[in-house]
């Protein structure tokens, strides 16, 4: 998504990730996006050390809160001009790091990813 929204190219940025327009053209398909929320949230709750204790207060889930806002700030940018949508694509890409530092996951741009 980054190199579609350098290089001002906002709407392929926007279908490689919230679209669900796939080319099978099939609808009953999750859109990143939409498994980052589910998934993501899941695996916040993981975390959860004492039955006791709810999801809102577990960090991990508040971390994970924060991110969505941030997609979503960055899912409207895409709507607009490129240069906005580079300033929400770099405060999502914080948030995710800190969510993914918070469920032990390695940051964005580890080379881990790039194998899959």
């Amino acid at each position: 998504m980054k190199k579609s929204i350098t290089s001002g190219d906002i709407k392929m940025a926007k279908s490689s990730f919230y679209s669900t327009e796939y080319e099978t053209q099939d609808k009953s398909m999750s859109t990143a996006y939409d498994e980052l929320k589910s998934a993501g949230y899941l695996l916040a709750v993981a975390f959860k050390i004492d039955s006791k204790i709810p999801p809102d207060r577990i960090q991990q889930v508040k971390d994970w809160r924060k991110l969505m806002v941030e997609m979503d700030k960055l899912k409207e940018s895409l709507s607009g001009k490129a240069d906005k949508a580079a300033v929400a694509y770099d405060a999502a890409s914080a948030a995710m790091n800190v969510w993914l530092d918070g469920v032990e996951l390695p940051p964005m741009g580890d080379v881990r990813y790039a194998a899959a």
